[in-house]
């Protein structure tokens, strides 16, 4: 027997509370949703809330640096996302069984889940960041080199996916505070 999903959770992330896994899976569980992410404290403080593109394709961390309560945090509790980091993700098995194969070519794990979340968006699946699903960073996220306009991963994501990642994001006003060089 197998679970129907994979929480995902990397070495420095924890949820914070008992109801995490319960809120993420509500979410993974309605059709057609391929993964589900938290909202990735730092202090107190958002670090992370699912993953953004600019208008360069540069991988942005949507709403980093704002508190939880803030007005523009407001703006959709539940909301969907352009791509999941894996901080703390729980993903539908299903949706990877539907996917190509993991890429073997990418360096970084933050290079794999996007190119996991662009995979099943190119496939019709929607990725959901849930900000009342909340997870505690020991240290902020940082955006790999390897991700960067000219790294690796990122030349590797843009010759994919073009569509998906060059003239801005589909989920985020740019009037929405996005952070893009962490």
């Amino acid at each position: 027997a197998t679970a129907p999903y994979l929480f995902i959770c990397d070495g420095g992330t924890v949820p914070i509370g008992d109801e995490v896994l319960a809120l993420l899976a509500q979410w993974a569980s309605m059709p057609g949703v391929a993964a589900a992410t938290a909202a990735c404290l730092f202090g107190n403080t958002i670090d992370h809330s699912g993953l953004a593109f600019d208008a360069d394709g540069m991988t942005a961390l949507p709403l980093r640096g704002a508190r939880p309560d803030a007005p523009v945090c407001m703006y959709g509790t539940v909301r969907n996302v352009s791509a999941v980091s894996g901080a703390a993700t729980l993903v539908n098995i299903a949706a990877i069984r539907a996917l190509s194969p993991w890429p073997a070519n990418m360096q970084t794990p933050l290079g794999a889940f996007v190119w996991l979340s662009l995979s099943a968006r190119t496939a019709g699946w929607r990725l959901v960041a849930d900000r009342s699903a909340r997870a505690g960073r020991m240290r902020p996220f940082e955006i790999p080199a390897a991700m960067h306009p000219g790294g690796e991963d990122f030349s590797h994501l843009v010759r994919r996916f073009p569509g998906l990642l060059l003239g801005g994001d589909p989920f985020w006003p740019a009037t929405l505070r996005m952070e893009t060089r962490a």
